[in-house]
């Protein structure tokens, strides 16, 4: 199989393949438009993808739709409501269109019985060298239906 130079592979990439943290949110942080999305829940709705590269505490926080060749590790962040427990999310990472990474979960694997039905998720990606310049694109599907891409791009140093 051809790789290309910025596919992950086990000895030069660790990635991390689930959703990692997903919080609650008040209806006060609702700020963000949602826009229907029918397949798969009805009424259900899944807000633009945003990117990022900074956390605090543990957590994906600010906007960037550009950064730095050699960063590390880079967030698809996204809010979601009136979804089911049973909907499953699929994340696909592109660079330039070659697919680098595709990771897929439930909401209630995610939350299991404690299921909000509203709140904000993320995927990751992690280069264990940083990315390498180029353009990203983050698909995300929901119950095999595409909901929302985002892209971004890796800028030389």
């Amino acid at each position: 199989m051809t790789r290309c130079p910025n596919m992950p592979t086990p000895a030069r990439t660790r990635v991390i393949t689930v959703i990692a943290v997903v919080t609650a949110f008040v209806v006060a942080v609702l700020a963000a438009p949602f826009v229907r999305h029918a397949a798969g829940a009805p009424g259900g709705t899944i807000s633009p993808i945003t990117f990022t590269a900074t956390t605090r505490n543990g957590r994906p926080v600010g906007a960037a739709q550009s950064f730095a060749a050699g960063t590390r590790r880079i967030y698809a962040v996204f809010r979601f409501a009136e979804l089911r427990a049973a909907d499953r999310l699929e994340g696909r990472w592109l660079r330039e269109g070659q697919r680098l990474l595709t990771q897929s979960t439930t909401l209630g694997e995610i939350f299991g019985s404690r299921f909000p039905g509203k709140g904000r998720l993320w995927f990751w990606i992690q280069w264990e060298g940083g990315a390498t310049p180029g353009t990203y694109r983050f698909e995300l599907r929901l119950n095999g239906q595409h909901a929302r891409t985002g892209t971004f791009t890796v800028t030389p140093p």
